[in-house]
Parts: structure tokens; sequence; C-alpha cells
């Protein structure tokens, strides 16, 4: 049995190995060594000693008594002693060799401890927003895409290489891209914010695309050209948070993939502009795009009685939907900035309205997720509000709000939900 002898511990019991260790060898050191060497100079140090002098004239007791053998008692406090000395030599060595071994495991403890959080710092600090972008959202190729679809790809292979040092002009997109990168002058030494090329061109055909990119000063890198394929496939290989393309099928496939996804909408005016503070504004609407379409889909099959009673009596937060994973990046970029120096600013706007309002506000509560500027608009029309927020972008599952803010805002569709059905 390890350390099997009897003894009353208060505190010992309840120590950690590296303590007991430190106990046993102050015992050892302090008690136990000291009282054996005390025996052993104290009893032999002369022929008159007291355990020296037994021995040596073979002394015996005159009592009946007892051993009245004195020199073999004599002789068994010399081993005993000796022994003990031993033992607790051998204790303090131990003890001593424990408490290496815990301060080494401590060491590497904090060690690893340090190292995680050095790993820790340098993943935040190589943390990015990353947005995937098609060709045909970053420039205006309505001329050479219409080139495709009549005289097919010979054709447009053809038309796009006697072009290619020919400036592509800005499409849907561009002002969104261009201002989404220029909040990467914010920060020192780092890119927080990076956007990547995905195309169904062909290197070859793409690039004019990469020379566009270029002589327009945008800092995108890092490209995809599928060959006619989609691009979806790599949308979650490069970890990218928000795609936007003009192909409302690359944009289904992505949202499939659990991908923030919108499918942005041409048209002839020139909708794309930088609001007047500067900064980038992003709006939502709630349902099936910030939220998924639980509650969208009782309004659409019980209505509205229905859709207010589930939401007033719901005792659960609203579950997430297509863009939430984006919106919780956004928010970690405005939570690099002071609340009124941030260079981005989102608002909610959205057809609900007292009481259904109080479940979205809880639902993001509970998130941590911060929206600066939240419209429960009652189901009026949302353009005249998106102008006065100076949406830069606005997403929305409903195309007759798209419609409606179109030809003044920049919008997404987000082909999700019961009404995309």
């Amino acid at each position: 049995m390890k350390e099997g002898h009897v003894r009353v511990d208060v505190l010992y019991t309840n120590f950690s190995r590296k303590n007991k260790a430190k106990v046993n060898l102050f015992g050892s050191l302090i008690l136990g060594i000291p009282l054996c060497l005390t025996i052993f100079f104290r009893g032999m140090a002369c022929k008159q000693c007291v355990l020296n002098q037994p021995i040596i004239n073979f002394e015996t007791s005159q009592s009946t008594q007892g051993m009245n053998i004195k020199y073999l008692m004599a002789g068994f406090l010399i081993i005993f002693e000796l022994t003990m000395l031993i033992q607790f030599l051998v204790y303090s060595l131990r003890s001593l060799k424990i408490i290496k071994e815990e301060n080494r495991v401590i060491a590497e403890k904090e060690r690893i401890a340090l190292m995680e959080k050095e790993l820790e710092i340098k993943a935040e600090e190589n943390r990015k927003l990353i947005i995937g972008i098609s060709s045909r959202a970053l420039f205006n190729l309505d001329e050479s895409h219409d080139i495709y679809e009549k005289d097919g790809l010979d054709s447009y292979r053809d038309y796009q290489i006697a072009n290619e040092d020919k400036t592509l002009e800005p499409g849907e997109a561009f002002n969104l891209v261009k201002k989404i990168l220029d909040i990467n002058s914010l920060y020192e030494n780092r890119q927080r914010i990076e956007v990547i090329l995905l195309s169904r061109n062909t290197s070859d055909t793409g690039l004019r695309i990469r020379n566009s990119i270029e002589a327009h000063g945008l800092d995108i890198s890092r490209a995809a050209f599928c060959g006619g394929a989609s691009p979806h496939r790599y949308v979650r290989d490069f970890g990218v948070h928000l795609f936007l393309s003009s192909s409302m099928e690359d944009v289904k496939l992505a949202i499939e993939s659990n991908v923030a996804a919108a499918t942005i909408i041409s048209n002839d005016n020139d909708n794309s502009f930088l609001s007047e503070d500067g900064q980038l504004k992003i709006a939502f609407d709630g349902d099936a795009v910030i939220f998924s379409d639980d509650s969208e889909k009782v309004f659409h099959e019980e209505g509205l009685e229905a859709f207010i009673e589930n939401e007033v009596t719901a005792k659960t937060a609203l579950k997430e939907g297509p863009f939430k994973s984006f919106l919780v990046e956004l928010n970690d970029i405005q939570n690099d900035f002071d609340i009124n120096n941030c260079p981005i600013r989102t608002a909610l706007v959205t057809a609900r309205s007292a009481p259904s309002d109080k479940r979205v506000i809880k639902t993001l509560r509970e998130w941590g997720v911060r929206i600066d500027e939240s419209l429960f608009l009652g189901g009026m029309s949302k353009k005249d509000f998106l102008k006065s927020f100076q949406a830069d972008i606005f997403f929305d599952d409903q195309k007759k709000h798209i419609i409606d803010t179109q030809n003044t805002i920049a919008s997404g569709h987000v082909p999700y939900g019961i009404k995309n059905q």
C-alpha cells in the first residue's frame, strides 16, 4: 500500500501532488534527517556515549523484566537510526523528483497556453471578411454576353481577346466592392476584407477582366475561372461569407451550401452611388434573409392573424436565415471601431410591425448582433426609406421589393424561402 502508514491528515489529503511532495521534503529535511543525525552523533560520538558503551562492554541489565541484554537494544537503535536516515534521504530525493516533474508539467502547460494564445491572436489578425463576386456583377459585360448568347462561345472568346486591353465599365456591384475594399485602409498592415473573383470565364477570356481590375485599381488578387461551370463549388473552399452574382442558378447553389448569396439585379439606371457620409451602408430584409422563413410560412399559409399570434406566443428566438453569418462577420468589423467612427452602418428594413417586432429584437439580442437602424414599416413601400438611409445595397427575398427599389438602390435578390418556391 502506498503511504499506508497510519496518520491523521487535516490538510495533507487535499493537497496537490506537488504540495504533498513539498510537505514530505520539509518533514524529511527539517525533522526526519536532523533527528537521525542527532541520535547518531549523540549516541555514537565517543566510547562512553549511550549507544556505543553497551555494545563495547556487552552490557546487560540486572532487571529480570524486559530486554535485559542492553547491547542488543543499543544495536537495534543504531540499525533503526541508519535505516530511517536512508529512508528519509530516499524520501527527500523522491520529493525533489516529484517537484521537478510538476514544475516541468506546469512549465509545459504554460508554454502550450502561450502558444494557443499566440495562435488565437494570429488567427484573429488573419481573420477576414471574404466577398465572392462574379465578373458580370463587378463589370458591365452585357455587350460581350449578348455576343455569347447570339453567336456562341468562339465569337465571345475572339471578342474578349480582341478587346482585352479595353477597360470594362463598372457593373452593378462595382462601387459596393470599391467601398468595401477601402475599409482595409483603416487597418494598419492588415487586410481585414478580401474580395475574390469567381467567374464562369476561362482564364483566357478572363484576362480582360483581370486587366480591368488592375486598371480600376481594385485590390483583388485571387480568382477562380471555371470555364463555363458554376463557380459555386469553390465558394466554401475560399471561405466566402457573401457571394454576389448575376446568375440566380449560381446564387441558389451557394445558398444551398450555407453561404449568404444574392443575385445582383441589373437595370439601365445608374444606381451605384457612394453615400454622402462615406460609410458603407447595407440594408437587410428580415424574414428569409437574416432570419429563416418559418414565420413567413405561417403568414403565407394561415394569414396575418395567425402570423401575429405565432410571433406573440413564441417562446424561442427566430431561427437563422442565409444572411445571419454574414451579418455576424460585419458586426465583428464594426466592433473594431468606436460606434461613432464606424465605417459600416447596417439597417433592418422589414414589413413587420408591432407586436411582431419584439421577437426580432429579442432574437438579435440573443445572437449578440448589433443592427444600427431598425425600420418596422408594417407593409409600407421600402423604396423611400432605403433612399433616405442611402443604402449602398439592399438584400430582400421578394422580387417585388427588389423591382420597387432597383432603380434607386443597388439591390440583391435572395432566392430563398417560401416566396421563391
